[in-house]
């Protein structure tokens, strides 16, 4: 595993920056908050609101694992992103997203939610295969600290709280494997769990490919241990964890995760977390919304919360008010005067202050009576059209059918659900283009260049903001990003092509004093 980096003037991911230079938890640094940042400079971890945490008291958070089987195709990243939606999850852990990119870590955005990459890998045959992520969800993506690769199977993610919330997405070798890879993957695991400090709130949720016995666990889908079981169960007790898909008892229809080719239910996949813990997880269990993605696994969804006391915040709602309406409506200005009069008068015996304190009161009282409210329009998203609806269920369907009873031809029906499904956003998306299109051309007639280039940006995706750690591949690579950037904030010095060149000089002398100032000189610049 990758070590954090030294540097004093590198935020290493995942770490809080106390931790990094050596000071106690409140010291800072100078110049600590000077902007401009970097790209993909992240906010100190001191600066954290009480509302930018991920685990609170009192509110539950919902975290998944799920093996797409891939995600390469762009409608099937929104589909899964819906069913997050839908299904309120705040993180999900991913495995074989077999997505191919040369960056360590690679961020997009998906209908407003983060996919966090690292790259999938090429077999013998030159098929991309195995790939580890995170989708993450809007709110979720305010508490994210950093991300980093340990390896092609094993990503660590860091977000804010107290106490922080590590997530580890891994993707183990399978039972059919050589013993070594094996053993060489939970070392590497192990190296990456003792580096996430005790107190921290640790989950890992990945494809384990191991199955645990009844033998060893109350509440498991099988009755034998195999090879991995072993190696995984040692793994958890020497680090203290537990699998939470073993501790609630459940219906053996939200206990396995897996359906083979011939058609055999498997358990594989978890969700493990510390022993210190346990009393935060309230419920975990598999189930197959998610089977319009296209995947043979389940997902596997836990519900947290912290067991801790949190202080009671009354927080008043923020109204956002038309003012370019009142500014564009003369009967509406006079009637907003008129209120505003009504409700400040001057009171001769009144200190500033308290005149100040009424007015400003007198026009929130105007706007709230005269101002029409400003709501935010809501972005019609493919996944709620019926045409999707529609073809989503088809799909739910025709895998439940699969499910209960193979049937010749069952199979074949998914796979034309699917197709058809994703046809759909296909057409969708196109047709939405096309009336962006004709916005586009009727905004720029009517001279409304704004409204024109607010669309252009929209469909482009100009102006996204980047998310993430600082560039680099290795902490080397950040600390010579950094070095670049503020190097080049005061500019270049020039190029002289050939030094050896005389440079003739324009002027020969010029009358300018080098000398101390004189009494004279100041009492003149005194009077300009």
């Amino acid at each position: 595993m990758a070590k954090h980096n030294t540097n004093p003037i590198l935020p290493a991911a995942g770490v809080c920056r106390s931790k990094v230079d050596g000071g106690g938890v409140g010291q800072l640094r100078q110049n600590d908050d000077i902007i401009p940042n970097p790209r993909g400079r992240m906010v100190s971890d001191q600066h954290a609101e009480p509302n930018t945490r991920l685990m609170r008291s009192k509110k539950t958070i919902l975290v998944s694992t799920f093996n797409v089987r891939t995600i390469r195709e762009e409608c099937r990243q929104e589909e899964l992103v819906s069913c997050m939606i839908k299904q309120g999850i705040d993180i999900i852990g991913i495995q074989e997203h077999r997505i191919v990119h040369n960056d360590p870590l690679r961020f997009i955005k998906v209908l407003g939610q983060s996919l966090i990459t690292s790259s999938a890998w090429r077999n013998e045959a030159q098929a991309a295969t195995g790939g580890v992520g995170l989708l993450v969800s809007q709110k979720a993506m305010k508490s994210l600290i950093g991300v980093q690769t340990v390896t092609n199977r094993i990503l660590i993610a860091h977000f804010q709280g107290n106490p922080v919330t590590t997530a580890i997405v891994v993707y183990a070798p399978t039972n059919s494997s050589t013993l070594e890879g094996s053993e060489q993957f939970y070392l590497q695991l192990r190296t990456a769990v003792s580096s996430v400090p005790a107190h921290n709130f640790l989950m890992i949720l990945g494809d384990l490919n191991a199955r645990l016995g009844s033998d060893e666990f109350q509440h498991s889908f099988h009755d034998l241990t195999n090879r991995n079981g072993v190696l995984l169960i040692e793994f958890m007790q020497e680090k203290q964890l537990i699998a939470s898909n073993t501790m609630f008892r459940k219906s053996e229809g939200k206990y396995w995760t897996y359906l083979s080719p011939n058609h055999n239910k498997y358990q594989i996949d978890f969700i493990l977390a510390r022993k210190k813990w346990r009393n935060s997880v309230m419920n975990t269990e598999a189930y197959s919304t998610f089977s319009s993605v296209g995947s043979d696994h389940r997902i596997v969804t836990a519900k947290f919360r912290l067991s801790l006391r949190a202080p009671r915040r009354h927080q008043r709602m923020q109204i956002k008010y038309d003012w370019y309406a009142l500014a564009n409506n003369t009967a509406l200005q006079e009637q907003y005067t008129v209120e505003v009069k009504n409700r400040f008068q001057l009171l001769p015996d009144e200190c500033p202050t308290e005149r100040y304190a009424r007015f400003i009161e007198a026009n929130r009282g105007a706007a709230e009576s005269c101002v029409p409210v400003k709501w935010k329009k809501k972005k019609v998203q493919f996944y709620d059209h019926p045409k999707v609806e529609e073809a989503r269920q088809e799909v739910e369907d025709a895998y439940k059918t699969h499910v209960d009873a193979t049937t010749e031809g069952s199979g074949e029906a998914i796979q034309r659900a699917k197709e058809k499904l994703f046809n759909t956003y296909k057409k969708l998306k196109e047709d939405d283009i096309f009336s962006k299109i004709l916005q586009v051309e009727a905004a720029s007639k009517e001279q409304q260049y704004s409204e024109a280039w607010a669309i252009i940006n929209e469909v482009s995706g100009r102006r996204a903001i980047n998310a993430g750690q600082v560039e680099g591949a290795s902490p080397a690579g950040r600390v010579h990003t950094w070095y670049n950037h503020f190097s080049q904030l005061l500019g270049n010095p020039p190029q002289v092509l050939d030094e050896e060149h005389e440079i003739s000089s324009v002027f020969e002398s010029l009358p300018i004093d080098d000398a101390s100032f004189t009494m004279n000189e100041y009492r003149r610049a005194s009077f300009l």
